[in-house]
C-alpha cells in the first residue's frame, strides 16, 4: 500500500467514531445552541481509544516508509521553498512570510491600525 492508503485507513478508522456520535461523516451538526444533539453513545471510550491506537499504528507504518527512505527525500527536499524575494514579490504574510525569513509584523507596521496611539 502506498503512504496515502495507509493515511486514508487511520482517517477512516476515526470517521467511524465522529459518524457514530453525531450520526454523520461530513456535515456534522452536533453542537447546538444550549448543548449538543445528545449523550455520547455508551461505551465510546473504549472504541476511541481502539480507534486512536489503530491510527497510531499507521502513522507509525507511514513514518517508517517515508521518514527515512532516501529516494523519498531526494525527491522532496526543496520543494515547496520560498525564497525571501518571492514572498514579497507574491506578498506572503503570516508564518509562511516569517518561515521564508521576512521579520517584518504588518499589523504592527500600519498606521491604521496603530490602536493605542489614536485612542481607539
Amino acid at each position: 500500500m502506498t503512504a496515502f492508503l495507509y493515511l486514508m485507513k487511520a482517517r477512516e478508522f476515526l470517521y467511524e467514531i465522529i459518524e457514530e456520535v453525531t450520526g454523520a461523516r461530513l456535515t456534522i451538526s452536533y453542537g447546538r445552541i444550549g448543548g449538543v444533539k445528545a449523550d455520547l453513545p455508551a461505551g465510546l471510550g473504549a472504541r476511541l481509544e481502539s480507534a486512536l491506537k489503530r491510527t497510531e499504528k499507521e502513522i507509525a507504518e507511514v513514518d517508517k516508509l517515508l521518514t527515512r527512505n532516501r529516494i523519498f527525500v531526494d525527491r522532496m527536499r526543496g520543494v515547496g521553498t520560498l525564497t525571501k524575494e518571492d514572498a514579497q514579490s507574491f506578498a506572503i504574510t503570516g508564518p509562511m512570510a516569517r518561515a521564508s525569513g521576512i521579520q517584518l509584523r504588518r499589523a504592527k507596521s500600519l498606521s491604521i491600525l496603530r490602536v493605542r496611539q489614536d485612542g481607539f
